[in-house]
């Protein structure tokens, strides 16, 4: 979750606090002016340095300077992806080598942050872009071929809810079987209920949490 050092009411330090209060599990990047050792905040036309130590205090996990570029972000996501990682197999993570999941997802920043974290577990991933080229890959492979879908929701062309009912729509029974799970920004229960209706299997909002990720394709994966 990135935090910006320049928000039009909130201090970022009391922000991020107020954050991470709200959410205990996530990451925290501050996106920041200013040089590595301070950080130069600028509230109400009042300029004040933050010392890094301070940001750290309030719970941010890593930094990013500004103008931002995507080579940097990606950089420091992937840090903490491994940094979660390593925490992971501190814990003994379960290995799921062997299962192949068919990532359905238009973005591509998620589709490299959810593809390298199921490739960290073991996961062979096959991703698509929409709804439409997910049916498509489907028809054209082994129907065993995949123990899961993680199905986005919102999406051009085919949006996720179209793309599994027609799953669950073709003939052939084995790829009808098999579990999808959506994933969607919104969390409110009319959202989980349309997702369910589809036929989909479980739910995760995005921006997910990695170990409630792992929880949900452990309870869901095709034997």
């Amino acid at each position: 979750m990135a935090s910006d050092t320049q928000p039009i009411q909130q201090q970022p330090i009391v922000a991020s606090e107020k954050m991470l209060r709200r959410y205990a599990n996530a990451a925290f990047i501050l996106l920041k002016n200013g040089s590595w050792c301070d950080t130069l905040q600028i509230i109400g036309g009042q300029h004040r340095f933050i010392a890094i130590s301070e940001a750290k205090e309030a719970g941010v996990n890593k930094f990013v300077s500004k103008p931002l570029f995507i080579s940097d972000l990606k950089r420091t996501l992937t840090e903490l992806i491994n940094d979660s990682k390593n925490i992971d197999e501190e814990n003994d993570c379960e290995s799921f080598k062997g299962y192949k999941i068919l990532l359905v997802e238009d973005n591509i920043l998620n589709q490299e942050i959810a593809n390298q974290i199921l490739i960290d577990h073991g996961f062979e991933v096959t991703i698509a872009q929409n709804g439409l080229e997910a049916i498509d890959i489907l028809k054209l492979n082994d129907p065993e071929k995949y123990n899961l879908i993680l199905m986005d929701i919102q999406m051009p062309i085919m949006d996720g809810y179209e793309a599994t009912r027609r799953i669950k729509k073709m003939k052939n029974k084995t790829i009808r079987n098999i579990p999808i799970v959506a994933m969607t920004a919104n969390a409110f229960d009319e959202d989980i209920k349309e997702s369910l209706e589809a036929g989909m299997v479980d739910h995760l909002s995005k921006p997910f949490e990695i170990k409630k990720l792992i929880e949900v394709l452990k309870n869901n994966l095709k034997q």
